[in-house]
C-alpha cells in the first residue's frame, strides 16, 4: 500500500472532480482536478514530482491535451473508502516531459514542468486524473480523438480522495473561482510521517504482493479442479 503526495511544492487548487460548477459552465464533467504552481503567483517553482512510486506506461504530445505523462501506480490507498487498489494516473498540458516510457519512478522525482499546451490549456494548469482501468491506461473519459489519449468509459477515482501534502509542500487558499472546487479540495490530509516509501521498501512490499497474488491464484485454480 502507498499514499500519494501532491505534484507541486507549492499550489493552488483550481477545479474539481465531476464539480457541477464546472459542469453547468462548460458543459460536461471534469473528471480529474487542476491545479497550479503559477496561477494567481503561488511559487516560482513549477517542476510536477511524482505521487508515488510506479512505472511510466507512456509519454509525448497528444493533439488534444499537449504533452501527457500516463503513470501506473501501484495498490495506492484511497483515504476516503480505506481501501487500496492499482490506479492510472494521467498528466495533461506539460511544458516539457522529464521520464520515458517503461522507466520506474519514485515519489518525488521529477516528471516535468507544468505548461498550458493542447486543447484545454488556455492558462497554466496540471490536469491530473485517476482512473482503475489499468487495462487500458490510455483510454480517458476526459478525452476524444486524441493522438495518445482515447476516450474511455468512466472508471475514474477522485484525486482529492487519493492525495496528501506531503512533507514540504503547500496548498494555499483559492482566488480562481472557488465555487469550481468540491469540499474535499479544501481539505486534503497531511501525509504521515511514516507513510513514506522508498523504492527499495517499494520493490520489495510489491514482490511480497504479486507472490502473494499467485498464490491466491493457484489455490482458486486447484479448489476449483478439486470441486469438479
Amino acid at each position: 500500500m502507498q499514499k500519494l503526495i501532491m505534484p507541486f511544492k507549492r499550489q493552488m487548487m483550481l477545479c474539481g472532480y465531476k464539480n457541477s460548477e464546472y459542469k453547468r459552465h462548460w458543459g460536461y464533467h471534469h473528471y480529474g482536478i487542476d491545479l497550479s504552481s503559477i496561477q494567481g503567483g503561488v511559487g516560482k517553482e513549477h517542476t510536477v514530482y511524482a505521487s508515488g512510486s510506479g512505472e511510466i506506461v507512456t509519454v509525448g504530445p497528444d493533439n488534444r491535451v499537449g504533452n501527457v505523462i500516463v503513470v501506473i501506480y501501484r495498490e495506492v490507498y484511497n483515504h476516503k473508502t480505506g481501501e487500496s487498489r492499482d490506479l492510472v494516473a494521467r498528466y495533461m498540458h506539460l511544458e516539457s516531459i522529464a521520464v520515458r516510457a517503461g522507466q520506474k519512478i519514485s515519489q518525488g522525482d521529477v516528471l516535468g514542468v507544468e505548461g498550458k499546451s493542447g486543447m484545454g490549456g488556455w492558462d497554466y494548469h496540471l490536469h491530473l486524473e485517476f482512473d482503475t482501468d489499468t487495462a487500458y491506461p490510455c483510454y480517458s473519459p476526459q478525452v476524444a480523438g486524441g493522438t495518445i489519449l482515447k476516450k474511455g468509459t468512466d472508471s475514474s477515482v477522485n484525486p482529492s480522495d487519493l492525495l496528501y501534502v506531503g512533507e514540504g509542500q503547500v496548498v494555499v487558499d483559492p482566488t480562481y473561482n472557488p465555487a469550481w472546487l468540491n469540499s474535499e479540495d479544501f481539505t486534503i490530509p497531511v501525509l504521515p510521517k511514516e507513510a513514506a516509501v522508498s523504492r527499495d521498501e517499494y520493490e520489495q512490499l510489491m514482490a511480497l504482493y504479486l507472490a502473494a497474488k499467485d498464490k491466491a491464484e493457484r489455490y482458486d485454480r486447484i479448489a476449483a479442479i478439486t470441486k469438479d
